[in-house]
């Protein structure tokens, strides 16, 4: 029971966090950068998140964060000519991952 309450309050503080991310950094980042060219970036984070959650098994967070990271740093550089924090990087793989997860779109390598 008391493991019941303890997950839902770390799972709400998570979506709060994430919400707090979005609302700030979000817009930092889309003020940079034109409408079609934060689409495309994020159509690409979307592809990075897919992609690692079919390389890895889900105990391998760490590698699937990093395959995304370096992916998303060449696409942005070299494609785009954009350049991103790391922590911009993370706050949009971050919201993507869990609008795939809320959705079912992501598929789970276990």
């Amino acid at each position: 029971m008391n493991n019941e309450i303890y997950l839902k309050i770390v799972e709400l503080l998570v979506l709060l966090l994430i919400s707090i991310l979005t609302r700030y950094i979000v817009p930092l980042i889309k003020a940079k950068i034109s409408k079609s060219q934060m689409e495309m970036f994020i159509d690409y984070v979307n592809i990075a998140v897919k992609a690692a959650s079919q390389l890895y098994t889900k105990d391998q967070w760490q590698e699937k964060k990093e395959y995304c990271m370096k992916y998303l740093k060449n696409i942005s550089n070299e494609k785009l000519n954009l350049t991103f924090t790391d922590e911009d990087i993370s706050t949009l793989v971050e919201g993507v991952l869990n609008g795939l997860k809320a959705t079912g779109e992501l598929l789970i390598k276990e």
